[in-house]
C-alpha cells in the first residue's frame, strides 16, 4: 500500500494526495492517508473530505508494517542495513529531497511505502489529470450564497480571479514567504487587460479589508468576503469558476487556477515565492506567465 503523510493547508494536502493517488493506481494497491501531523499542529486541519475522494486512513499497525518491526533483533538489523543501501526513493519511508522540484525517481517507489513531502508539481500527477479533477470536485451541494456568486462569475465571460494571501505570510511565516506586493497585482492585471477587454475581477483574500484599501483596478471588481461558516474550499471552488487567474505565492491559489484552467486561460504567478528565493522549480507550469 501507499501511505501519504498529509501536512499543511488544503493546497498542500491536495498535492500530497494527487501524487499518492497516481502511485497507488499504477501499482494496483490501496492509498491510505496518515493524519498524525494534524494532532501536533492545531492551526491546520484535514480538509480533503470536502471532495469526492475515498478517504482511507492508515492505522498504527499499517504504519509499523511498512516501516517494519520484528521482535527478532537480527531481522530488524538486517532490514535497516538493507534499507540503508537502497536509493532513497526505494526505501520504505521516503522523504522529499527538494521541495518544489519534480523528481522522476519518486515514480519508482516500492509497492509499500510511506511518503513525506509537499510534491508541488503537476508532473507528479499529470498522467491521471482527469481522475484528479474528478476527485477534487465538491462532495456537497453548493450553498445558495455561493451559487449566487457562481452565477455572477459565469455571467462574465472574462472573469479573473485574484488571490491575495496575507495573514500568516505577514506574521508567523514572514521570514519564509513574502506577501505579493500591490505592484505585482497591478502589473498582472495590466498584462491581462492588454490582451482581453471587459474584464471583471473577483478578489479573494484572507485580509479583504487590506485588499479593498490597497488594490484599485481599472475594471469591474467584486470582493469576495470570506465566510468561515462555509469553509476555504468554497473560495477555491469559486476561484476555479473564473476564466483567468492571478495567483499569490500560494498552493491554495495554485489549485484554484489549475482546476479552473481552460485552453484559452491566462494564469499569472509571481516569480518571487520565498523571501530569499525565486519561484520553486517545477511548481509553476511553463505555460503560466511569471511576473
Amino acid at each position: 500500500m501507499i501511505i501519504m503523510q498529509l501536512m499543511g493547508g488544503l493546497g498542500n494536502q491536495m498535492f500530497q494526495y494527487a501524487l499518492g493517488r497516481r502511485l497507488a493506481l499504477e501499482r494496483g494497491v490501496p492509498l491510505k492517508l496518515n493524519l498524525d501531523w494534524f494532532e501536533k499542529f492545531d492551526d491546520r486541519c484535514f480538509e480533503l473530505d470536502q471532495f469526492n475522494i475515498k478517504v482511507q486512513t492508515a492505522s498504527t499497525d499499517e504504519l509499523l508494517q511498512i516501516k517494519f518491526y520484528s521482535r527478532n533483533w537480527f531481522t530488524r538489523k538486517a532490514f535497516k542495513v538493507y534499507q540503508f543501501i537502497l536509493p532513497y526513493y526505494r526505501k520504505r519511508y521516503v522523504i522529499e529531497k527538494y521541495q518544489g522540484e519534480f523528481d522522476i525517481n519518486i515514480l519508482n517507489v516500492a509497492r509499500s511505502a510511506i511518503l513525506l513531502g509537499y510534491w508541488q508539481s503537476e508532473q507528479y500527477f499529470k498522467p491521471i489529470e482527469a481522475t484528479i479533477r474528478q476527485d477534487f470536485s465538491l462532495r456537497q451541494k453548493i450553498p445558495k450564497e455561493v451559487q449566487q456568486i457562481t452565477d455572477s462569475i459565469h455571467s462574465n465571460p472574462n472573469s479573473v480571479s485574484i488571490h491575495i494571501r496575507r495573514g500568516d505570510y505577514t506574521t508567523k511565516y514572514n521570514q519564509y514567504f513574502a506577501a505579493c506586493s500591490v505592484d505585482y497585482y497591478k502589473r498582472a492585471a495590466s498584462h491581462i487587460s492588454a490582451k482581453i477587454n471587459n474584464l471583471h475581477f473577483y478578489i479573494f483574500s484572507d485580509d479583504i479589508k487590506w485588499a479593498k484599501n490597497n488594490l484599485a483596478l481599472n475594471a469591474d471588481t467584486t470582493f469576495i468576503e470570506p465566510d468561515t461558516r462555509i469553509g476555504a474550499f468554497m473560495d477555491m471552488y469559486l476561484m476555479s469558476q473564473c476564466r483567468h487567474h492571478i495567483n499569490a505565492n500560494s498552493s491554495f491559489s495554485w489549485w484554484g487556477a489549475w482546476l479552473g484552467e481552460k485552453s484559452d486561460s491566462i494564469v499569472i504567478a509571481p516569480k518571487r515565492w520565498f523571501v530569499d528565493q525565486p519561484y520553486p522549480k517545477d511548481t509553476i507550469p511553463e505555460r503560466w506567465v511569471k511576473l
